[in-house]
């Protein structure tokens, strides 16, 4: 088993939370519904609404879609999806 087998594999026993700054980037947005689909980890996105949005549409995903919480990081609220 390669590395990132064995360690994706730890992980989803894990049943853990892992947050993903960096909203802004639409490959953020596609590893945070990869950790869904492949139920790695429930992922957190930081990242203020509009930068979500602009994200999401270049990902073409949609991280409510996934149940996936976005806290926004300049004000520290939750903006969509439930936070742990």
């Amino acid at each position: 088993m390669n590395a990132i087998k064995n360690i994706i594999e730890r992980a989803s026993k894990l049943n853990g939370t892992v947050v993903l700054p960096e909203g802004q980037d639409a490959r953020v947005i596609t590893a945070a519904c990869a950790c869904v689909e492949r139920k790695i980890a429930t992922p957190i996105v930081l990242g203020t609404a509009a930068e979500i949005a602009d994200a999401e549409a270049k990902a073409g995903k949609k991280l409510s879609d996934f149940g996936i919480a976005v806290i926004d990081y300049t004000t520290g609220l939750v903006i969509s999806g439930e936070a742990e």
